[in-house]
């Protein structure tokens, strides 16, 4: 996560606005943001590259929009939707920074971000087994707490008794 954060993080006004500026844009970046498409507006078929410029419309909008996306909860068909896009080897930060940086650091997002989601999945019934685990020995600490305070009150009426 903190990857595809450092990727938003140096996303800038500038190259957004570079970016959908583009009239004729390479494919590659064309790539980079049908996955952002699909990932962020749930874009199922309408991929095309004015689509992506009218999502980038409002730069500030946009990259607010990337950086609060919840990469916890991504819907498995845009998982599947982005997975060829991500087996594309020209899918890399090294290989679009050299058509536009803001593409590199969104393609760098895309990949991280999805990263993520897959370790989140996997460790998530992990944290909750932990926290549950957590609970139940917290409630057993306070069952024997209360125990042990009875058989402290047991032990000082028996040596009242015994004296």
């Amino acid at each position: 996560m903190e990857a595809a954060k450092e990727a938003v993080n140096c996303l800038t006004l500038p190259a957004i606005q570079e970016l959908k500026g583009l009239p004729n844009p390479p494919a590659d970046c064309l790539l980079v943001t049908k996955a952002v498409l699909i990932l962020l507006k749930g874009e199922k078929k309408n991929h095309a590259w004015p689509n992506a410029q009218k999502m980038m419309a409002n730069p500030k909008v946009f990259v607010e929009q990337v950086k609060s996306f919840p990469g916890e909860n991504i819907d498995e068909w845009k998982l599947k939707d982005v997975e060829p896009i991500l087996a594309y080897e020209g899918f890399t930060y090294e290989n679009m920074v050299k058509k536009s940086q803001a593409a590199s650091f969104l393609a760098n997002w895309v990949i991280n971000i999805v990263k993520f989601n897959k370790i989140y999945k996997q460790v998530k019934p992990l944290m909750e087994s932990a926290e549950a685990a957590d609970k139940l020995a917290n409630e057993k600490l306070e069952e024997l707490r209360v125990v042990l305070e009875k058989v402290r009150v047991i032990v000082e009426k028996v040596d009242g008794l015994k004296r």
